[in-house]
């Protein structure tokens, strides 16, 4: 359970630093920032992938699965509460 706690609040974080940072508003206008954002959130995210094989492998595959393919799920991954 503190494992999985530890997980949610890094995915809080990273949407978090989405919001913040706004890398789809600012690719805009500084493309080479918003990318240098959209890196290190995307490496993060595949961090918490890894983190999840334990507990939910087959999502944790599709998300790092999405990573490669740079590609957006059909659907949300998770239903937001």
């Amino acid at each position: 359970a503190d494992e999985m706690e530890r997980i949610w609040s890094q995915v809080s974080l990273l949407d978090g630093k989405i919001q913040s940072e706004r890398p789809f508003e600012l690719i805009k206008t500084d493309p080479a920032k918003a990318k240098a954002i959209i890196l290190s959130l995307l490496e993060s995210l595949n961090d918490i992938a890894d983190s999840l094989t334990a507990f939910l492998p087959t999502t944790a595959q599709t998300i790092k699965d999405l990573i490669r393919d740079n590609r957006m799920p059909d659907q949300p991954l998770f239903v937001r509460k």
